[in-house]
């Protein structure tokens, strides 16, 4: 039986296929493996999601019990950072308040002018006192921390974080409850309507991460924004990479291949291909390969109006 939508609760439906086992959550390995579900698409909406997935209380165990380490921050030309960070110096006044939900160590408010006000929410919290020391106030640790918060910023940002949350709309809908009236909010996150994706389908790499539970995209962002109030300004796609045309080739290659047979890819893997990593937990041989160099991702500005 098909679930209704987590988002509009539409019954309009369409089953994208059966996404591969969780062998692994915050970068550690799991000793059983999780079923991975079927990937739903919403027909009115435009998110899709994995169905069925764990309860918040077992996956807030398994993010305790994973590797701190599997979110070290990023280098500070990632695109979608330098995207922000334009729109950040346009939009906004210097000394804005602006809020980051799901900070990490602060790797993002530490690329923008300290003459802002800087704010965070993070869940680790090791990686919230690292944050502290570069002068960012953290003033939540979970998503759901966002309703008790009782300030409003001129800013409030979000960086592959949303893909985590059991429900897009609410955690957007939280995000746009703490920015002041013509404020913006800032939300980046892998695209399921980019072409790699929808090609590869329920078998694309990005849905076999098992924190990943729904995915977004630029047309949901459209329909999101008119339920809440919030102006869809502009929209980038982008990749996390700078690939080389090697890398692209191979990448596509090796997509191609896994997709036309994903045995034959498994069985390469059995004999080496890709490292010792998969012949040791063998779960993974018959994972997707990543797709890296797929501009697959995209950051968009909303305004909030008054």
């Amino acid at each position: 039986m098909k679930p209704p939508c987590i988002c509009c609760c539409s019954d309009k439906i369409e089953c994208v296929g059966t996404i591969q086992p969780v062998v692994s959550f915050a970068g550690r390995f799991l000793d059983k493996p999780l079923a991975g579900g079927e990937l739903f698409r919403c027909r009115d909406c435009g998110v899709a999601f994995r169905h069925p997935h764990p309860g918040k209380s077992v996956l807030d165990e398994l993010y305790r019990q994973g590797n701190s380490n599997n979110w070290q921050t990023a280098h500070s030309d990632r695109q979608d950072w330098q995207i922000a960070g334009r729109w950040i110096e346009q939009y906004l006044k210097p000394e804005s308040a602006i809020l980051d939900v799901g900070c990490f160590d602060g790797g993002f408010l530490k690329t923008i002018a300290l003459t802002h006000r800087r704010f965070g929410i993070e869940i680790h919290e090791a990686a919230g006192k690292k944050a502290q020391e570069h002068g960012i106030q953290i003033i939540g640790k979970d998503f759901e921390d966002m309703a008790g918060v009782d300030e409003t910023f001129d800013a409030v940002t979000s960086f592959d974080v949303i893909e985590h949350s059991q429900n897009p709309l609410e955690f957007l809908r939280h995000m746009a409850a703490l920015t002041n009236n013509e404020g913006i909010v800032i939300l980046s996150s892998g695209n399921s309507e980019a072409l790699s994706w929808r090609f590869m389908g329920a078998r694309y790499w990005y849905c076999t991460i098992g924190e990943h539970l729904s995915f977004i995209c630029p047309t949901w962002c459209a329909w999101a924004g008119n339920q809440l109030g919030l102006e869809l300004k502009q929209v980038i796609t982008f990749c996390h990479v700078k690939p080389s045309w090697k890398q692209r080739v191979g990448d596509l290659v090796k997509n191609l291949f896994y997709k036309i047979s994903p045995r034959g890819f498994a069985a390469l893997r059995q004999k080496g291909m890709g490292g010792d990593e998969f012949r040791a937990h063998k779960e993974m041989l018959s994972h997707p390969p990543s797709w890296m160099s797929a501009k697959d991702h995209f950051i968009c500005i909303f305004k909030k109006m008054r």
